[in-house]
């Protein structure tokens, strides 16, 4: 991956991340999370969850370009990693938060988990779209 294909990806995916988590957080879950209000922070900083999502998108790139020629090529093999990242990630966090946290009901884990695995297969796909195909020499 060249350095503008690294840079691209970060900030598509960054961009692409941020919708989905307005849609998802905002527009889909926000009455339930006011309803809430003691198991989440109201005193929040919008601009700092916006740029976790591009330091999240920049942590995803990295493992991605380092494991990506176990994949195919474009938007199918990084959406295949994507969903691979989602279920590593979100399966066990969100359900294992209901766990440990008063309050975070069962059906809120499996949103959240349901959410992070499209969040990641979307954002895998935009990624590999602009990875392309890997070739020998980027590989390593």
């Amino acid at each position: 991956m060249t350095s503008k294909q690294l840079a691209l990806s970060i900030v598509a995916g960054g961009i692409v991340a941020n919708v989905l988590d307005f849609i998802f957080h905002g527009l889909l879950m926000g009455n339930l999370y006011a309803e809430q209000t003691a198991l989440f922070r109201t005193d929040g900083s919008l601009l700092w969850l916006n740029l976790g999502d591009f330091v999240s998108v920049a942590v995803f790139v990295w493992v991605y370009q380092r494991v990506r020629s176990c994949f195919r090529g474009g938007a199918a093999g990084g959406a295949i990693f994507g969903l691979y990242a989602g279920v590593l990630i979100g399966f066990p966090t969100h359900i294992f938060l209901n766990l440990v946290i008063v309050d975070f009901g069962y059906v809120l884990a499996w949103a959240w988990t349901v959410h992070e695995i499209v969040w990641s297969v979307t954002v895998g796909a935009v990624v590999g779209r602009i990875a392309g195909t890997p070739t020998a020499a980027t590989a390593a």
